[in-house]
C-alpha cells in the first residue's frame, strides 16, 4: 500500500527532491499507519494520524504552489475519484495468485 501511495503521488504530482521528497514519504507511512489503527477501531490514533497527514499535504500544497503558482497544472481529478483508482489498483494487485510450481519432483528410490 505504501508504495501504491508514492507512485500515485508521483504520478499526480511534481515534486522537488527536497523537502517535498519527505512529506510524501510521511504521508506514505502515516496513510499505512492510518489503515492499520482504523482496522484496529483505534479512533485516538486514526485521528492523530489523519490530522498529521492533511499538515504533510498541505506543505506539499504550500511548496507546490510557492514553486508553480497559483494556476491549476496538475490532474483535474477529484479526491475522490483519486482514491477510488488507488484503491482499485491495490485491489488488483492483491488479486494476482502467487504463482506455484506445478512440476513434480521425482523422487529417486
Amino acid at each position: 500500500m505504501f508504495d501504491m501511495i508514492i507512485e500515485r503521488l508521483h504520478q499526480d504530482f511534481q515534486f522537488n527532491k527536497s523537502s517535498d521528497f519527505l512529506q510524501v514519504e510521511l504521508v506514505g507511512v502515516y496513510s499505512v499507519k492510518l489503515v492499520r489503527a482504523q482496522i484496529e477501531g483505534n479512533t485516538q490514533a486514526a485521528e492523530s494520524l489523519d490530522r498529521m497527514i492533511r499538515c504533510h499535504m498541505k506543505d506539499l500544497k504550500t511548496t507546490k504552489i510557492a514553486r508553480e503558482g497559483e494556476d491549476p497544472k496538475g490532474p483535474k481529478t477529484s479526491p475522490a475519484e483519486w482514491a477510488t483508482t488507488l484503491l482499485e489498483t491495490l485491489a488488483e494487485s492483491q488479486k494476482e495468485p502467487a504463482k506455484k510450481s506445478t512440476k513434480k519432483k521425482k523422487t529417486q528410490k
